[in-house]
């Protein structure tokens, strides 16, 4: 219902009900089946392999879309629905663009991540590790963002 009346105010406000989806354009994202956005995250590592940071961006990219998946599936099995369906839908919203750049963001902005993953990691060897790796990634993510790498 949100959807459609998101659609109906643009078609009456902008004459485009679907500039949601045409202003992905920008970003070379379009509609894609869910492999695509792997296929393409995969490829953008290997072309990236070798130049510094950029490959360790990428694959944490294509990692992230993985994980999503995972947590979904586990959702699914584990938890409420509706925690796995806000997991899905959120999954299919990045996977079906065609691209995985920038998953990590949707991981941040979306709170069943934060159940799933505490409930994956409640051992506390898991735990650890989760943590030491988390604390390496958000220093090396802060480090590009604070030195503008991440725009480009």
């Amino acid at each position: 219902c949100a959807l459609g009346a998101w659609a109906a105010y643009l078609g009456v406000t902008l004459g485009d009900p679907l500039r949601f989806l045409h202003a992905q354009a920008t970003w070379d994202r379009t509609l894609s089946p869910p492999w695509a956005a792997f296929t393409w995250g995969v490829q953008q590592v290997l072309h990236a392999r070798g130049s510094d940071a950029v490959a360790l961006v990428r694959a944490i990219e294509v990692l992230s879309l993985g994980l999503l998946l995972a947590l979904t599936v586990y959702a699914w099995r584990r938890m409420r629905r509706s925690d796995a369906a806000l997991l899905g839908l959120t999954f299919l919203s990045v996977a079906l663009t065609g691209r995985s750049d920038a998953t990590h963001r949707f991981l941040v902005a979306t709170p069943p991540v934060f159940t799933a993953l505490a409930r994956v990691l409640r051992r506390s060897a898991l735990l650890i590790a989760a943590v030491l790796l988390s604390a390496f990634l958000a220093l090396f993510l802060l480090h590009r963002f604070v030195t503008g790498a991440w725009a480009g």
